[in-house]
């Protein structure tokens, strides 16, 4: 498929998704119409800011999930890979375990995201390679998630430590605006710094080495990788929580459809990836469960089956790389 076509494809139900998101909910459209004023704040201050967070949150996550897999030139990789997740998740659960007001537990979880960054970006520049950049992200990881359990294992207030676990499932309800549109500059930075490493990704696809040939410094783009990523995940999941694979899925199943160099993936996967959560969103709301779904169980639970078929795949083939 060309990509045009695909890209046109990918609006239409990103835009047909959006608008789904701001009608279903558990106020009926029906009944909505018949009063404006009350249509208007359900809008305003229920539905508006959940599909926006969830807009957001998916384009990013399939923007770096395609970033990664391009320059760590593995279909296995997400934001999650070099901690970027358990960092936020870590500094709004600390904010969270003391009670501290919704606009300053997005705040902390960017400090938390910030200071895996710094730690990142002073490594980086002693070891560059990517096998090592790898190795040391799983460690923030596991070390981040480490933090997060003994924060709750510390905590004196059992109900609070409930409301952390379900804010960790992931979920896009009950966001204030203002603290979604606190974000942006965040994220415009990011997907700057992120955007104009596309023809390194390129030149990563032939090999470390030509990479280097062709003029490219792979420390310098390192740290810059990093740290668009970081800001681009960060803030986001500070507020929704931990919602894993969508980076991992969009990118892979977008290059069965689009046979192009790993660049021209970056718009598709974010397409894709904000058009996965808000149909997520919208499923977990139809859903008639007794207490609303969280979207990471059901990324959870589409993911992790795929997961495991990429890695029996990759498992049975001799290449190292797509």
């Amino acid at each position: 498929m060309r990509k045009p076509a695909l890209l046109i494809i990918l609006f239409t139900l990103l835009v047909v998704s959006i608008l789904s998101s701001l009608l279903v909910g558990n106020f009926p459209f029906s009944l909505l119409i018949k009063d404006f004023e009350t249509f208007w704040t359900v809008l305003e201050i229920l539905r508006l800011p959940r599909t926006l967070l969830a807009l957001l949150t998916g384009g990013m996550l399939g923007l770096t999930g395609a970033v990664l897999q391009g320059y760590l030139r593995n279909p296995l990789a997400d934001a999650g890979i070099i901690g970027i997740s358990s960092a936020a998740s870590f500094g709004a659960v600390l904010a969270l375990s003391f009670g501290i007001s919704p606009f300053l537990t997005s705040f902390c979880g960017v400090i938390g995201t910030f200071t895996l960054m710094f730690f990142l970006y002073v490594i980086s520049l002693k070891k560059s390679d990517i096998l090592t950049l790898i190795l040391i992200g799983l460690s923030f990881n596991s070390l981040f998630s480490a933090l997060t359990a003994l924060t709750l294992n510390l905590s004196k207030n059992p109900y609070k430590n409930l409301e952390i676990m379900f804010w960790l499932l992931g979920s896009f309800d009950q966001q204030p605006l203002e603290n979604i549109l606190f974000t942006l500059p965040f994220l415009g930075v990011g997907v700057v710094l992120l955007w104009i490493q596309r023809p390194l990704l390129d030149a990563l696809s032939l090999g470390e080495e030509m990479a280097a040939t062709l003029g490219y410094s792979l420390r310098r783009s390192t740290q810059m990788i990093i740290v668009g990523i970081a800001l681009c995940i960060g803030p986001l999941t500070a507020m929704g929580g931990t919602i894993g694979f969508v980076g991992l899925i969009v990118p892979h199943i977008l290059r069965h459809f689009l046979k192009v160099k790993p660049s021209d993936l970056l718009l598709p996967s974010a397409l894709g990836g904000a058009f996965l959560c808000l149909v997520a969103d919208i499923v977990v709301r139809l859903l008639p469960t007794h207490t609303e779904i969280k979207i990471g169980v059901i990324t959870a639970l589409l993911g992790a089956p795929f997961f495991l078929f990429l890695i029996l795949k990759k498992k049975g083939s001799s290449h190292d790389s797509f």
